[in-house]
């Protein structure tokens, strides 16, 4: 197969090692077979949970419902995970659970979630030399930013028109522009 030392002096040892490279077809060890998609995905759950990481309760539930609620039902066609070290797969998989929910889409900062989790499930794929690439990283969600809080200009006057005393009426102007709540 080759003409390497083996930086050993015991036969033994070299035989063997001569041995794994006939097998392999060549000096070094073949990559890890891709488990299947249930198998990585239990593998990462157990990772996360009680005897692994730890995490908490509710981080443990979000990851469980994206890998065995809409993971593994999008992955029935594929064998591996090594299906996923593919833009297009994983693109439609975000694709496929980003518009699902019951009463409608889910809402941006769930999407943002799910995507972050996803993420780490590929990179802890990736890390056990199943993935080569996390291809979820190269997914960008974009959202439309909306004004969260905040009265109208036409609620604003409203309000302040009907303040009746003068050094009332300049004490809430201040508090406006100082930070007031809407709650104060």
């Amino acid at each position: 197969v080759s003409n390497r030392s083996l930086k050993t002096s015991d036969w033994l040892q070299a035989q063997e090692t001569a041995r794994k490279w006939e097998e392999w077809g060549a000096t070094t060890e073949p990559l890890p077979k891709a488990p299947p998609i249930q198998y990585a995905v239990s593998s990462f759950l157990t990772s996360q949970g009680p005897q692994g990481r730890n995490v908490e309760k509710n981080t443990y539930h979000g990851f469980d419902v994206l890998l065995r609620q809409r993971l593994i039902p999008f992955a029935k066609p594929f064998a591996s995970i090594r299906a996923f070290d593919n833009l297009d797969v994983v693109t439609k998989f975000v694709e496929s659970w980003s518009n699902l929910q019951a009463g409608g889409t889910l809402a941006d900062s769930t999407k943002k979630t799910e995507l972050e989790r996803l993420r780490f499930f590929f990179n802890y794929c990736k890390d056990r030399g199943w993935l080569d690439n996390n291809y979820a990283k190269k997914i960008k969600l974009t959202f439309a930013t909306a004004k969260k809080f905040g009265l109208s200009p036409e609620e604003e006057s409203q309000i302040f028109n009907a303040i009746p005393a003068e050094d009332l009426r300049v004490f809430c102007l201040v508090m406006r522009h100082g930070g007031l709540r809407i709650s104060d």
